[in-house]
């Protein structure tokens, strides 16, 4: 108890200092530009062709600077952007005229959705709740591509792409640049309706040749968007109450071999599901979904596996829980031990789910329940005891906007299975000083009972983070602690029965360059603590970031690490290299090396070795449409030479991916990714047509490769020659009906 003390009032007294040494009257409130916006209202729906012929788009607009934020803060752009606004009873509306000094150079693509982030582009950040604790964005590159997604004041800021809303846009290159229309369903926000409504709005742009991202309101350096948004005014804007009905029919066909000869019986699955929402009011949203469809089409590609100490972690990719994801955000250390309170890639196999969420007033919340077959499946070797049975998940969040980004608020999770359960309920709070500092704190406290016992398990998490940032200075401050007898089955959470404290200190250097952009040199220290064991790690990173134009960024690390494995203590040192750039508008080239110390990390005989780690990504696009993307991963660890030298272990991974894109709509992909070390190859084409998000048509094939023999009545791994052992035929359509 008293070393948590101590660490707690350290912490404390860091972070106040932090505070009390932000620069002189940084005190005062933000200062945003003193205007409101006005859409012009139209009775008449505009016609999205990307042209701007409407009489509507011929006034002035909005002709303020852009200002960049990455990687410099507060330069002019160089070219001049012009946007227009206007709504109808149905829709709002977006203009933008993109002047460029040399059209020729503008990076553009015809790509899938989600995936112009290297292009040029525009962007409406919008916070539709007018709450600055969230803002939906949309993006649109010259080719009239979308990309979209959230951010949350919780988070860190952070853009989450994963959310897919229905919305029109187009573009058109010109002469002298390009122009660009959205047009954004009101039924595809969430918003408060009234004879006044108003919300808050930036503008950004990137330009890929310069390496430059700007926008307009200006973001001062160490802020946020949310402390700069303007505020957009509507009036009579009324969203009627909003019924959405997604049916859905998946059919899997999967075949494994059954020996070197033959194949098994084909196992054939169709599933029909449905999902319907239905908006209570314009701001508040219930969901529900029987026998959902939870297929992907986009498989996780190949992860380093291999003598990791964590779990690895995957990005959730599911439409139904990615919606609202925003809403569930709470306040955690970001790069700490939990990486997510909700990752609901923990709900393997729904057979039903529900969903609430929405605002009212200054509360943002969102409620989710769901019921998971996946315990209950059978075995593949074995009886499953409790086959047949389902586990219960129930999430419920909620968050007080306090102005500004701060917030306060509280999280309930349970889940159960077979007599085991799991309740944790948190705390969390978010809170600016002096503008460029920032403090998050966050509490939860967990019960767990398994099965046949007795006696609940009862601990506890904690996470604190102080932050402060200017144009000259990043540096945070950050502590965690959690109990080893605390659980959160919604987590992803890499450890329990640990405490650790980081602090990062990072200054920054402008130079006068038509190359570089900015220079970082930083120091990291990171203690970390067992509370099992009662051992001491620690970690200090010494490196430099240098940022360059065409999106270039560049970054040596050196390590200097105490670790504990197994009751062994290592002193580790190695270095660190990553780096990437936009060298054309047609070639990205990027990737990290490591070499040095490396800990094996045998459960029995650990020991330190000499490591090579390389990761290689190349994108090329040799034709418009046309996107090859390769990445190779090889990791090798060897004994050190006064041990005899011997291998551990040689991995090599292949990633390789070609898609066309025919039109916004419809693209064609195959992907290959090779494992070395496990012997495996999958293959995965796919032909997939989206007229909109949830009206989809998918027809993919893919096959598992390995080097396996049957011997004996069973296969034996790593003999043999490579053989498809697994082949799957899927279908996939689904139509999104929403009401006018």
């Amino acid at each position: 108890m008293i070393d948590r003390v101590v660490l707690v009032v350290r912490f404390l007294i860091v972070a106040g200092l932090m505070l009390a040494e932000a620069v002189p009257g940084m005190g005062a409130a933000p200062v945003k530009p003193d205007i409101i916006i006005q859409p012009i209202f139209t009775e008449n729906e505009i016609l999205v062709d990307g042209r701007l012929d409407e009489a509507i788009w011929q006034g002035p607009g909005i002709r303020e600077s852009f200002k960049t934020f990455n990687p410099t803060f507060g330069d002019d752009l160089g070219e001049e952007t012009v946007v227009w606004t206007a709504y109808d009873e149905y829709a709002v509306y977006f203009a933008f005229k993109c002047l460029d000094s040399r059209p020729d150079l503008i990076k553009t693509s015809m790509a899938k959705r989600d995936s112009i982030a290297r292009d040029d582009w525009v962007g409406v950040v919008l916070d539709s709740l007018g709450n600055l604790q969230s803002t939906v964005e949309f993006y649109v590159n010259p080719h009239g591509i979308q990309d979209d997604g959230i951010t949350s004041a919780v988070n860190g800021w952070a853009f989450d792409p994963s959310p897919d809303f229905v919305w029109d846009s187009a573009a058109v290159q010109t002469g002298d640049g390009y122009t660009v229309e959205i047009r954004i369903p009101l039924k595809s926000i969430r918003f408060i309706s009234g004879e006044s409504v108003s919300m808050n709005v930036m503008f950004l742009r990137n330009i890929s040749r310069l390496g430059m991202m700007a926008c307009w309101p200006e973001i001062a350096a160490g802020q946020n968007q949310f402390q700069f948004m303007v505020p957009i005014a509507y009036e009579n804007l009324k969203n009627r109450l909003n019924l959405e009905i997604l049916p859905s029919l998946a059919y899997n066909r999967s075949e494994r071999k059954e020996n070197n000869e033959s194949w098994g019986d084909a196992d054939d699955e169709t599933n029909l599901g449905v999902s319907v929402k239905y908006g209570i009011t314009s701001s508040i949203v219930v969901e529900g979904t029987i026998n959902p469809d939870f297929s992907q089409i986009e498989s996780d590609a190949f992860q380093v596996e291999v003598n990791q100490r964590y779990p690895v972690f995957y990005n959730e990719k599911r439409p139904f829980f990615m919606e609202a994801a925003d809403a569930l955000d709470f306040g955690i250390v970001r790069s700490g031990m939990m990486l997510s309170t909700i990752h609901t890639r923990n709900i393997v196999d729904p057979q039903w789910a529900g969903k609430v969420s929405g605002t009212t007033g200054r509360f943002r919340f969102a409620g989710l329940v769901a019921s998971d077959e996946a315990p209950g499946h059978a075995w593949e070797s074995g009886v499953n005891p409790h086959e047949g049975e389902d586990a219960f998940w129930g999430i419920f969040r909620t968050k007080y906007s306090m102005g500004s980004d701060d917030s306060m608020g509280l999280l309930l999770t349970s889940h159960s299975f077979n007599g085991d359960k799991n309740r944790v309920a948190g705390l969390d709070y978010q809170k600016r000083f002096r503008r460029n500092c920032r403090f998050t704190a966050s509490f939860l406290g967990s019960t767990t009972r398994f099965d046949g016992e007795d006696t609940d398990r009862n601990d506890s998490g904690v996470n604190m983070m102080a932050e402060y940032g200017s144009r000259n200075l990043n540096t945070w401050l950050s502590f965690e602690r959690y109990g080893k007898d605390f659980a959160m089955d919604t987590a992803f959470l890499r450890q329990t029965g640990v405490s650790r404290t980081q602090l990062y200190l990072g200054p920054n250097r402008y130079l006068d360059s038509n190359v570089i952009r900015r220079v970082q040199p930083y120091f990291r220290y990171l203690d970390q603590k067992d509370l099992v064991t009662d051992l001491n790690d620690s970690e200090r990173a010494y490196g430099v970031t240098v940022y360059t134009t065409r999106n270039g960024f560049f970054r040596y690390q050196f390590r200097d690490d105490r670790e504990h494995w197994a009751g062994v203590k290592f002193k580790e040192q190695f270095s660190y290299f990553l780096g990437q750039i936009q060298l054309t508008g047609w070639m990205y080239v990027g990737g990290t090396y490591r070499f040095g110390d490396r800990i094996y990390y045998h459960p029995t005989a650990p020991v330190l070795g000499d490591g090579n780690e390389l990761d290689l990504n190349l994108m090329i696009q040799p034709m418009d449409g046309l996107s090859i993307d390769f990445e190779y991963i090889h990791q090798k660890l060897d004994k050190p030479s006064d041990l005899g030298g011997e291998n551990l272990f040689d991995l090599k991974i292949l990633n390789f991916r070609a898609a066309y894109q025919f039109n916004r709509f419809f693209f064609i992909r195959g992907a290959l990714r090779y494992n070395g070390y496990s012997r495996r190859l999958v293959t995965d084409f796919l032909a997939s047509y989206t007229l909109r998000p949830g009206t989809v048509l998918h027809v993919g094939y893919g096959s598992l490769y390995d080097n396996r023999v049957f011997q004996d009545d069973h296969w034996i791994p790593g003999d043999g020659s490579m053989e498809e052992k697994q082949r799957t035929l899927f279908f996939k359509v689904s139509y999104l009906w929403r009401s006018r």
